[in-house]
């Protein structure tokens, strides 16, 4: 009598082996699939943050010119009121300092400067 087992055994171990190379084949296709949609996804996603980001830049950049420009044409109202207010603060310290003891007035200058 021959023994069949060995030949059943092989075939058997032939069809599980064939069903795992199916198996893993088709996985590495949904991977591939999974992993290219997902390069695209990002791509998409890197390519909007970048416009997004030079969007705000240009923002950023068009408020601190505004800015810059605002700031500048106050300064030139306001240097010859700050002159104006340091000139008058100056003559009211010299004339106290007229009114005071020579001592008195030089502390006063002193601690003033």
């Amino acid at each position: 009598m021959v023994d069949l087992m060995p030949l059943i055994l092989s075939e058997t171990a032939e069809r599980m082996l064939s069903q795992m190379l199916d198996t893993v084949e088709e996985m590495l296709c949904i991977t591939l699939e999974t992993v290219l949609l997902m390069l695209f996804q990002m791509l998409d996603t890197t390519d909007r943050m970048a416009f997004r980001t030079l969007e705000t830049a240009e923002e950023i950049r068009f408020q601190m010119e505004d800015t810059t420009e605002k700031m500048a044409f106050i300064t030139l109202e306001i240097v010859p009121k700050m002159l104006f207010q340091m000139e008058e603060t100056t003559f009211q310290i010299a004339d106290k300092t007229d009114e005071m003891k020579p001592d008195t007035a030089f502390q006063t200058v002193v601690t003033t400067s």
